[in-house]
């Protein structure tokens, strides 16, 4: 049985009995095997560290920490997001900003927010106010989240060094487009 699990009782149970440094073992080794490691292995590493600190962080809220690791998806998110990672990084590093100004980065089509939560982490607060987490699948702020919203519970912790907000937007939607560049 595989740290990741499958979904089933029985491999919830078996993924919250390993240590951390267990699943930090198994997330390096799938990492390690994912094309984006050539390229930015040092960035996967740090990344791993993180995301073991998150396990920490959110370990006694179960439910929600199945939510953020969902069987190998963290891994799978994370190796798809290095390069834009990596480039944020960089970007946000060379931005020069003037009289405490910080910039507003916008995660479009965000989804549950893997890469602005891991940018959360990467990014300079010095040089970034927060993080807009923008999807069709967010409720709109004053409206009651119905089953179909992603339920934003690990957004709203407020441990993220950076802040993470969302905002409800279809951007095939003309006026959703409109809306976004209003307050953007």
């Amino acid at each position: 049985m595989s740290p990741h699990g499958h979904g089933s009782d029985d491999d919830e149970a078996a993924v919250t009995a390993i240590s951390n440094e267990e699943w930090c073992s198994w997330l390096h080794a799938e990492l390690r095997a994912c094309p984006a490691y050539a390229t930015h292995g040092a960035l996967l590493d740090e990344c791993c560290a993180i995301a073991a600190r998150w396990r920490t962080r959110f370990w006694g809220r179960k439910a929600l920490w199945n939510r953020m690791r969902r069987g190998s998806r963290l891994a799978k998110e994370l190796a798809e997001a290095a390069p834009v990672l990596e480039r944020a990084r960089l970007e946000a590093q060379s931005v020069k900003l003037e009289g405490g100004a910080r910039v507003v980065v916008i995660d479009l089509c965000s989804g549950f927010g893997y890469m602005a939560m891991f940018l959360s982490e990467l990014l300079p607060p010095d040089k970034v106010e927060r993080i807009v987490l923008v999807d069709k699948a967010w409720a709109r702020h004053g409206v009651e989240r119905r089953p179909h919203h992603i339920d934003p519970a690990h957004i709203s912790d407020p441990g993220w060094p950076i802040r993470l907000s969302t905002s409800h937007a279809d951007l095939k939607t003309p006026s959703d487009r409109r809306s976004l560049l209003r307050a953007f």
